[in-house]
């Protein structure tokens, strides 16, 4: 019995060399192994389902017949080279040599200073192209990155001096290797079965009508649960959103609409799993963005135990601190935003304290592990995060909350439909029930929680739920409780030393500015409040270093100098170092720094009232009280801030409640938000939101955000209600079918989606390219310390 051999195509040209077999769907990565180990192959594009590998030879001519040659040796003798780990788990794909290094990705160019990747796990995984956008910026030498919107391919503009081309094409397929494993993708098989019955519906409405009784009876058999869950709420005299879609369903078998309801069968599908793919993808990133430990630890700790207690850990630049410790050798900068909730870095020696989750900016170390993570102050912000940022799926709508919405629809869509029974006929009636009411109102109001939990975070605040803002929208008085934080002074500038003299001293104060924005502490606001006094515009720079084991050292260079601003050896370790600036070597100004006499929390509160217009009342120590603004003062005993905080509520008023987690807890009744000033607390009992600082700087913030997410969600609800009325005010006007009624509410729906999803990422990319710097993504790799010697 004879065999067909292999079929080779070979186009001299172009150099392609194409192989079809049916022995490559089971064997064909051994043979593509082989090819590229030939150094003339510049791509290998290969088909396993169907068999076929293409080979792209570097030269063509005269010299392609020893070029096939080559080739054919290589693919019979050569020892098989080592292919990517992506390429190993695809079926389809390509994979090209770039100088000695072999990639999955098309690697294209636009202009000069532009290049394209395309890789196939873009267009599937929004979440690793997202992450993926944001490792690639933070490459020296690499201006901006961004997703196109139509092709999911990686644009990035690059000084073509600065920029590691090798550097990048190292990070990238290692990004896709790691990406590899099976389960971090979506499936394109997901919406097979809607789509097959889509299209039986549609050839049925269209021209097979004898299929209509196959098909009233798969529209039947696919919604006897929506059925039998509206027969209960009609027992119960209740009108519900089952109710809606069975009448739907009994007008779609009257009219012979089969088109209709496959389309919207189908896009229903499709937007629920388009916004479970979507907001997983978008919480993951905003995880591992405020917590950079968060993809290894669970909701309940860490997957498994990172450090043991005792344990030695040696860590160095852009490591994540695993668990709780003190340095005990060595030193090193670090930012614990993701902790403390406190912007920038700080330079930590022998002796002193280094919490779960801090990323190492500079210089190295041992750490002595003194608590595990799961019970580190980085576990509990996890948690909260967490359950913050999850959703639940609703039954008839994306989410529960749609569903509520969606619920409260089905009376008046009910009645509206039998209006236009009556003015019209059936057709008009199901055109009105068909608009899709729910999934627009998901879609934005799922973007914008999760854009109110990155408002939360950008104030260093954790929200327990994205309502509580919604709470603290309606709040008219703020109570703050007694707190030794509130007694703490402000840091004032002691005195400013200059080199230069005259309109050059501004520019100093400038720059300095500028870089004292990575400094974590009061600082940077002293210095930022000079600035402002002098007119100063602060630029956003990304210094090229931070510091090391001789301290925090804050380097840039622009235009062929080196700016830096530092604190000074010998004060290291002082509770108010200096900051020294110097270009080039040459010192420029010094900057002194000292405690003042008014507590820092007099100026947060006035901003509370002065910009916010909400009452504020104090009951707090009177020495402290009578430092700070309020509008009214209550001595700090339990019994009386309870009785008075009873006596505001019974008048009406909305109170937010501000103070220790402790004294939170005594009066959690008498409250509608409660701000804890640290976290920890009475077991069983949370505040609705976590100062991680401590400090009430962030009240402000988060009241301007509240009032900014009313006016948000305002206009997104009217713009979901929008495309729905549309097509109601159409059936009754226009003689809108139920096929025109689905597009038009599909199409409010993408506008609506694609108009939330840009805002959100757009506020996201605002913040982590402000951020950037101190992003622990520059090794591109996964962060963790390492045991010590003993």
């Amino acid at each position: 019995m004879s065999t067909a051999g292999p079929r080779v195509v070979i186009d001299s040209a172009r150099g392609l060399v194409q192989v079809r077999d049916r022995l490559l769907t089971g064997s064909g990565m051994a043979f593509v192994a082989r090819a590229v180990s030939f150094p003339a192959v510049s791509r290998v594009d290969f088909d396993l389902v169907a068999g076929s590998v293409t080979v792209q030879l570097a030269g063509g001519g005269p010299g392609l017949g020893g070029l096939l040659e080559g080739l054919a040796a290589a693919v019979r003798t050569a020892e098989p080279v080592s292919l990517p780990a992506d390429a190993v788990t695809l079926r389809r794909g390509s994979i090209s040599r770039v100088g000695r290094r072999l990639i999955t990705w098309r690697v294209g160019s636009d202009s000069a200073g532009t290049l394209r990747f395309r890789h196939p796990r873009m267009r599937r995984d929004r979440a690793f192209a997202r992450g993926l956008e944001r490792l690639v910026i933070t490459l020296p030498g690499v201006h901006d990155a961004r997703l196109s919107g139509w092709s999911s391919d990686l644009v990035v503009h690059v000084d073509s001096e600065s920029c590691d081309g090798d550097a990048l094409l190292e990070i990238l397929q290692r990004a896709v290797d790691e990406r590899a494993a099976p389960g971090n993708e979506t499936s394109s098989w997901a919406m097979a079965e809607k789509t097959a019955t889509l299209g039986l519906l549609a050839a049925t409405d269209l021209m097979l009508p004898a299929l209509a009784p196959v098909c009233g009876v798969l529209i039947v058999g696919g919604n006897l649960p929506t059925i039998t869950a509206a027969a209960g709420d009609l027992r119960r005299l209740r009108i519900g959103p089952a109710t809606v879609a069975t009448a739907i369903i009994c007008g779609t078998l009257a009219t012979g609409q089969f088109l209709a309801a496959g389309i919207m069968a189908w896009s229903f599908e499709f937007w629920r799993r388009r916004h479970r793919r979507d907001i997983e993808a978008e919480r993951m990133l905003l995880l591992e963005d405020a917590v950079p430990m968060a993809p290894r630890l669970s909701l309940n700790g860490p997957a498994e135990p990172c450090a043991r207690v005792g344990e030695r850990l040696a860590f160095e630049l852009w490591d994540v601190v695993p668990a709780d410790g003190r340095i005990v050798s060595g030193g090193c900068v670090m930012d614990e935003r993701a902790v403390t909730g406190r912007v920038g870095c700080r330079w930590v020696g022998p002796g002193e304290e280094v919490p779960a989750g801090a990323v190492i900016v500079g210089g190295d170390g041992v750490l002595e592990v003194e608590r595990g993570t799961p019970e580190s102050r980085v576990a509990g912000v996890v948690r909260l995060l967490a359950a913050a940022t999850e959703f639940q799926p609703g039954r008839f709508a994306p989410t529960i909350e749609a569903d509520r919405l969606v619920t409260q629809f089905a009376g008046p869509t009910l009645a509206t439909a039998g209006l236009g029974l009556l003015a019209g006929d059936i057709t008009t009636a199901v055109a009105v029930m068909r608009p899709d009411y729910g999934s627009a109102e998901a879609m934005s109001l799922s973007f914008e929680d999760l854009d109110a939990v990155a408002c939360g975070l950008g104030a260093g605040c954790l929200l327990s739920s994205p309502r509580v803002l919604d709470s603290l929208a309606e709040v008219d008085t703020v109570v703050v409780l007694d707190d030794p934080k509130l007694a703490a002074q402000a840091v004032e500038s002691d005195r400013v030393e200059y080199r230069a003299e005259g309109p050059a001293q501004a520019e100093m104060l400038r720059i300095a500015t500028s870089l004292a924005r990575h400094v974590a502490g009061p600082r940077r606001e002293v210095l930022a409040g000079l600035a402002a006094e002098r007119g100063c515009v602060v630029a956003d720079v990304v210094p090229e270093s931070f510091g090391g084991v001789d301290g925090l050292r804050i380097v840039h260079r622009q235009g062929g100098h080196t700016v830096i601003l530092s604190e000074p050896r010998e004060a290291r370790g002082a509770e108010l170092p200096p900051l020294v600036l110097t270009i080039d070597d040459v010192l420029q100004a010094t900057f002194s720094f000292r405690q003042g006499q008014m507590p820092r929390a007099a100026a947060d509160l006035e901003r509370i009232t002065a910009e916010r217009g909400v009452r504020l009342v104090l009951a707090a120590c009177p020495t402290v009280a009578e430092q700070l603004p309020g509008d009214e003062r209550l001595p700090p005993h339990p019994e009386i801030v309870g009785r008075r905080l009873a006596e505001l509520r019974a008048a009406g008023h909305r109170l937010a409640i501000v103070g220790p987690p402790d004294k939170l807890a005594e009066v959690a009744d008498l409250q509608d938000v409660t701000v804890s000033l640290g976290l920890g607390g009475v077991p069983g009992w949370s505040a609705g939101i976590v100062c991680l600082a401590g400090e009430v700087t962030a009240l402000a913030d988060l009241l301007g955000a509240a009032a900014e997410r009313r006016r948000k969600l305002a206009a997104a609800r009217r713009l979901s209600i929008l495309p729905n009325a549309a097509c109601v005010a159409g059936a009754f006007l226009f003689g809108f079918t139920s096929v025109v009624a689905a597009v038009v509410s599909n199409l409010g729906t993408f506008g609506i989606y694609r108009r939330a999803s840009g805002g959100l990422h757009r506020r996201r990319r605002r913040h982590w390219l402000r951020q950037r710097a101190v992003l622990p993504r520059l090794a591109g790799h996964a962060p963790t310390a390492r045991r010590a010697a003993s």
